[in-house]
């Protein structure tokens, strides 16, 4: 990203020029400085980062949208492709990142249960029990690969993208087009918690999370 914004890498001030004229969240900008310090530390060099050893960027805390139940399932039955459709359905039943689930293979599915072997964000890996409805759909899928979903993240999110914008401009609700591939794990957080009457512990086993602080 810093390169085609037009940052030279070899210099760290015109890095630290591009980063600070680009019109994005402070969050992006501390994740545009970690990476190219991973890219100083692989040549062996390092810079003055902008603010100093206290990062002049942080995090911005936001209020998540969690959608309800019934927008969610009206997304996955709005697509016409059978692969989106199990994809979303999937990341409902396992309540898994939307990045942890594109690698599950056919030998993670066996009978109702999914395993993630792939975790992301650093959680955990874990099985879950998902319902036959979802079995059904998976099994309806081409096997052309050892991954269930035999595409790319960036192609799965193009063609939701699509797929939301429809339904929301039919159903005449804008809320739809707020929904993120991600809500239906933060739906599911919020399910988890409703249930267990907001156990914190029983949500991090659950969402596969190793600190409880998240």
């Amino acid at each position: 990203t810093l390169v085609h914004l037009g940052a030279n890498l070899e210099d760290p001030e015109s890095v630290k020029a591009t980063i600070a004229a680009h019109v994005v969240k402070n969050g992006t900008k501390v994740q545009y400085c970690y990476s190219y310090e991973a890219y100083l530390t692989m040549q062996n060099k390092t810079w003055n980062r902008p603010g100093g050893r206290k990062l002049k960027y942080h995090q911005e805390e936001n209020i998540i949208y969690i959608p309800p139940e019934d927008h969610l399932d009206q997304l996955i039955a709005a697509t016409n492709s059978k692969r989106l459709a199990t994809y979303l359905q999937t990341l409902k039943e396992t309540f898994t990142d939307p990045g942890e689930a594109i690698p599950i293979e056919w030998n993670d599915v066996l009978d109702r249960q999914i395993a993630i072997r792939h975790p992301v964000k650093d959680h955990r890996p874990r099985t879950l029990e998902v319902s036959e409805k979802l079995i059904a759909m998976i099994n309806m899928l081409p096997h052309t690969s050892n991954r269930v979903f035999d595409c790319s993240y960036n192609s799965m999110l193009t063609v939701f993208v699509k797929v939301r914008r429809r339904l929301a401009t039919k159903t005449q609700n804008q809320r739809i087009n707020r929904i993120e591939l991600r809500s239906y794990r933060h739906w599911a957080g919020t399910k988890i918690a409703e249930l267990s009457n907001g156990n914190p512990i029983t949500v991090m086993k659950m969402l596969g999370i190793r600190n409880v602080t998240n």
